[in-house]
């Protein structure tokens, strides 16, 4: 399915002014969109692939993957897919252009077959990081353990303590 809406797109960033509460712009912009996408039935299928090509006059001052988060909510919303964590696909282009306006294709895909992890190959220099990770990570739970040991026979022997100890 294709759908073109002559609307200027709404950043997630001026939808949500960082909170999450929507402000003013993004219901208007959500009402304006709701009233211009098509009726229709639900598009059938157990999981989809969306693709936005977003046509804008500012086209250097916007970040195409802000403009997403709103108009695929409201492609929800208008009943047109289930529910958007069934997109398993997006591809997002902005074009410039003279006037702005978002065009939408919606395509009902397979589920992808499940990958095994030993067909992945993982390179050297992240097999070099998670060693090096995880003997940091040995070390401090060894040097941690000496130091309690460390500390129980400085009590023992009437010494107190040799190291600052929240707990006690």
């Amino acid at each position: 399915m294709k759908i073109l809406l002559p609307i200027s797109p709404v950043s997630i960033n001026a939808a949500f002014h960082g909170r999450h509460v929507k402000t003013d712009i993004c219901i208007a912009y959500e009402n304006a969109l709701r009233a211009m996408m098509p009726i229709t039935k639900t598009i059938a299928g157990d999981y989809y692939a969306l693709e936005f090509t977003f046509y804008l006059k500012n086209f250097e001052l916007t970040d195409e993957d802000n403009l997403v988060k709103v108009v695929q909510d409201m492609v929800v919303k208008s009943n047109l897919i289930i529910d958007d964590r069934r997109v398993i696909s997006h591809k997002i282009c902005k074009i410039p252009a003279d006037q702005d306006f978002i065009k939408i294709k919606i395509k009902a895909v397979r589920r992808p077959k499940a990958v095994k992890s030993s067909k992945f190959i993982v390179p050297n220099k992240f097999n070099r990081i998670m060693t090096n990770y995880n003997s940091i990570k040995a070390s401090i739970k060894t040097s941690e353990k000496w130091r309690i040991e460390h500390q129980k026979k400085r009590k023992k022997n009437g010494f107190g303590m040799m190291f600052y100890d929240p707990k006690n």
